[in-house]
């Protein structure tokens, strides 16, 4: 079908290349099926698009693309945070807040459930502030589940800090924006980028 078609692609980034000891992204089979496409269809596409600078030079050095046509297109918040109006919404957000249950002041890390997302960092920097400095502190994750939540939810118990973290699965947009709002920060630690929708979503 492509053969015989003009067609422009979305490339997210090219971690696959840069991150290789990383089995979600470094993992052969995968790898070499994200490569080979990779390989066939930048050098057809009449137009790549990314979401910045960055990942346009990568992709420009690792498949050589003309730089001509790869174009960004900046990223936005979802839609459910960018409507979102905590003014009209006070009674769904105490219906919320009942809900999760959520502690008082948490960070939040909206993030799948991979070591590239560095969730361990975030466990080790509550275990300091809160047995060894005496803060209060909590997080809270979700995501959608890799097979890596049980190693995580197994070293969070390891370093007496469970109680001071939420494990959740997938939220719905709906509840996204409550979650950010309710938050004391957004953290970020996830090695691979810059394309993270998350930042733009706490800065709304």
């Amino acid at each position: 079908y492509l053969e015989k078609t003009n067609f422009c692609l979305w490339i997210g980034d090219v971690d696959h290349r840069e991150y290789l000891e990383y089995p979600e992204v470094g993992y052969l089979p995968l790898f070499l099926w994200k490569d080979n496409i990779y390989k066939k269809s930048i050098i057809r596409a009449s137009i790549i698009i990314t979401g910045h600078e960055i990942i346009r030079e990568r992709i420009v050095f690792f498949y050589r693309a003309s730089k001509k046509r790869v174009i960004i297109i900046n990223q936005e918040p979802s839609i459910s945070v960018s409507n979102f109006n905590l003014s009209e919404s006070k009674d769904q957000n105490s219906n919320f807040l009942q809900k999760y249950q959520l502690p008082k002041k948490y960070i939040f890390y909206p993030a799948m459930y991979l070591p590239h997302k560095n969730h361990k960092l975030i466990i080790d920097v509550l275990k300091i502030l809160n047995l060894n400095k005496g803060l209060d502190l909590s997080a809270v994750f979700c995501g959608h589940d890799k097979g890596y939540l049980k190693k995580l939810t197994k070293y969070a118990e390891e370093n007496n800090i469970n109680e001071k973290i939420k494990f959740f699965r997938f939220i719905s947009d709906a509840e996204l924006p409550f979650f950010y709002i309710n938050s004391l920060a957004l953290v970020m630690p996830t090695l691979m980028g810059p394309n993270n929708i998350p930042p733009w979503e706490a800065f709304k």
